[in-house]
């Protein structure tokens, strides 16, 4: 069985979503207590990892207003009855946000700067009702990044500015307009100075400012080529010292931009990929500069949504250096490696996740929105606040029975067929009712009720407390292996994360940039998948010092075998000789492995990467020889045999307490005895139910769901 998140997800069929509504789909919405209320004009900081509301760590729920959304206020349709028109027909305000569970709104400015390039009416804002949540006094994401057929995404027209040289060329998503020309980020400077004169102008004051959403690309225009020779000629002062470095023989900078592919020349396609990086990471030096000049904040949070964790000309580790907040890739592949990298990324900031879809009943959506703060995210932006009603209302002219005028009337049962066509085409609309049931939105209330009874126990400290493993991952892999179709990266990297993770064993993710405080670090187990299998000229020294200092690292079968530009590497420390005398065998169950020792640590080679399974059997003995001992185990309440198919985050306070929270991806509802190493007779207390659990040999017991979140605390 391939133990990932993917599969255990919540799959709702469009045919299901259609279902006739009845009473039980609307239900009454309580109140919300004292306790779970967000203060109004709460102070908002960003320090130690954590979003601080008042001083003290919370996990905040927002929503994103997107282009047009007002526009839908005050129309009706159909699928809800009049009692939740509050909902439907308008933008939430501060009390009907905190009804609904959420904490947060993001708006989307007036595109306004479009008329001094495109002299063209820009639609007007329905002001009263979008005033509701700007002066709700709870916290205002700027959201100033340009979603894909709005009418900031402009087309290209003759002799309307822009100069053509803004414009971008190539592969790109959510990103329109050239970052690298000098035209294209003077261009970026104007929307961004427009749009957060917008909040100024509303006297609004926002927490943080989204700059790109879905952001992927790689520009190919000529003028970006010229760019790049301008910075070949700066960085290596003249071409002998280029083509030495670069194992080239080109007769000029210039002639060398002037590739065709991607295959002419990886050494060359490398170092381009690397200026377009270096020049998406700048613009937000100049984003920072803009938004600070406007706002009077002279250290705005400013972010962007990168499309995945690999795109080809975004490096997230150089982006990062200017951002105090991260947020995670609009693409979840893997959900768990994708968690681990950003925090790995983040070094220390906050990060946040938007586009949370919210899909089946109200616990469906409880999950979703607790594994998000599981996974170590600070805040989650659900997606989208979005009926798009004058796509599906219709309308009809009818004679009133006494024979009088006819008059425009709704027609319900057009409207509703309308509807449910629309529902299956945009699922994630949340305010189509045919498309989210009313019900589930009972789940937002939920989730931020459970995590708030967890306090500071998953502080970001607390996370980080006792964990010994990591996973290396290389951005010089992905570089090359989107450089060269001979070149392709694996993806052993989700395998390990996965493995690592049901195997109950706690792990991180550490980027080759980061290797130079590894040997300072807790860490003493180091694994190296296939993915790494490019990397830069220092990591194998750095690894040796690593196990010559007492580390094990665990390499798999071609792992560190290239450098960054695609040539194999020198002989490093670790690879074994043509004799392999000096390597012993590892006894591992359906897995053959050597070793070898180097200093007071050694080096574990895996002949061949396995399935995950026996991958995650395999790192459990592994580790285990190599002194690290796992803080929990998973048991089956029943046989006592270890259960490998439990997601569980762990955090632990200064005063010895434990936090789990604990998902069962195992596809059954499970019986689980869960035992804490060095707790002999633990104290575990269900945070949700607030009843203390059963306690049998030397652990405490509780049932498990299949996909629903348990948290936990034990002393």
């Amino acid at each position: 069985m391939k133990y990932t998140t993917q599969f255990v997800m919540a799959t709702v069929l469009a045919g299901a979503l259609l279902s006739c509504l009845s009473a039980a789909d609307f239900p009454a919405i309580p109140a919300p207590e004292a306790g779970e209320m967000l203060p109004q004009n709460a102070a908002i900081k960003i320090a130690g990892g954590d979003i601080l509301v008042s001083g003290k760590p919370r996990f905040l729920i927002g929503t994103i207003f997107l282009e047009g959304v007002d526009q839908d206020a005050g129309i009706k349709t159909t699928g809800y009855p009049e009692s939740l028109a509050w909902l439907y027909e308008s933008l939430p305000d501060y009390a009907d946000a905190q009804k609904l569970g959420l904490d947060s709104f993001g708006i989307t400015p007036e595109h306004s700067w479009r008329r001094i390039f495109r002299p063209r009416p820009v639609p007007r804002r329905n002001m009263n009702v979008l005033r509701r949540p700007l002066n709700s006094g709870l916290p205002i994401l700027a959201e100033l990044a340009i979603e894909k057929g709005s009418h900031a995404w402009m087309a290209y027209m003759d002799g309307v500015n822009p100069k053509e040289e803004a414009w971008f060329e190539g592969e790109s998503s959510g990103i329109p307009y050239s970052v690298v020309t000098e035209e294209g980020r003077a261009l970026w400077n104007t929307i961004w100075r427009v749009s957060a004169e917008y909040f100024q102008q509303q006297q609004s004051k926002p927490f943080a400012y989204r700059i790109f959403d879905h952001a992927d690309f790689f520009e190919t225009s000529q003028r970006a080529k010229t760019e790049f020779a301008k910075h070949l000629s700066l960085r290596y002062k003249n071409v002998e010292a280029m083509n030495q470095a670069l194992h080239s023989k080109y007769p000029s900078t210039h002639q060398a931009s002037r590739f065709n592919t991607s295959t002419d020349d990886p050494h060359i396609h490398v170092a381009f990929t690397k200026f377009l990086e270096d020049a998406f990471a700048e613009t937000f030096s100049n984003a920072l500069a803009t938004v600070a000049s406007v706002s009077g904040d002279p250290e705005p949070v400013v972010f962007f949504q990168p499309r995945t964790l690999h795109g080809q000309g975004i490096d997230l580790y150089k982006a990062a250096q200017h951002q105090r907040m991260l947020c995670a890739p609009a693409q979840q592949e893997s959900p768990l490696l994708t968690a681990l990298y950003m925090q790995a990324v983040a070094e220390g900031k906050p990060v946040v996740i938007c586009d949370i879809p919210l899909q089946g009943t109200a616990d469906d959506v409880r999950n979703t929105l607790l594994a998000q703060f599981a996974r170590g995210y600070s805040m989650a932006f659900v997606s989208k606040w979005k009926r798009d009603a004058r796509a599906w209302i219709v309308y009809k002219r009818e004679t009133p029975s006494d024979g009088g005028r006819p008059k425009t009337v709704l027609d319900s049962i057009a409207t509703e067929a309308a509807g449910k066509s629309q529902a299956m085409q945009h699922p994630d609309y949340l305010l189509n009712p045919y498309a989210v049931s009313a019900s589930a939105f009972g789940g937002i209330r939920q989730a931020k009720q459970d995590v708030l009874a967890t306090g500071d126990l998953f502080s970001s400290s607390n996370r980080m407390a006792h964990t010994h493993v990591a996973l290396l991952y290389s951005r010089a892999s992905d570089r090359l292996a989107a450089t060269t179709n001979a070149i392709k990266s694996t993806n052993t990297v989700e395998f390990c994360a996965e493995a690592l993770a049901f195997s109950g064993i706690k792990a991180d993710i550490v980027l080759e940039e980061q290797l130079e405080k590894i040997i300072e670090s807790p860490y003493r187990v180091l694994l190296a998948s296939d993915s790494l299998y490019a990397v830069y000229e220092t990591t194998p020294s750095i690894l040796q010092k690593f196990v010559e200092a007492g580390g094990t690292l665990i390499l798999t079968e071609k792992a560190v075998t290239k450098n960054e530009y695609g040539d194999a590497n020198a002989e490093v420390f670790f690879e074994p000789p043509s004799s392999t005398n000096d390597w012993a065998k590892v006894q591992l169950d359906g897995l053959n492995a050597t070793y070898k020792t180097y200093g007071s640590g050694k080096v574990i080679r895996l002949d061949c990467i396995p399935d995950p399974r026996t991958l995650a059997d395999s790192l459990d003995k592994l580790i285990a020889d190599a002194g690290v001992r796992k803080l929990w185990q998973c048991l089956d309440s029943a046989t006592g045999n270890p259960i490998s198919g439990i997601e569980v985050t762990h955090a632990m306070r200064l005063d010895g307490t434990h936090g789990l929270i604990l998902f069962n991806r195992i596809g059954t509802d499970l019986d689980v005895r869960v035992k804490i190493d060095g707790i002999e007779t633990p104290q575990a207390f269900d945070l949700i139910r607030k009843i203390s659990l059963p306690v049998k040999d030397g652990g405490f017991e509780l049932r498990l769901k299949l996909g629903h979140g348990e948290i936990v605390s034990v002393k």
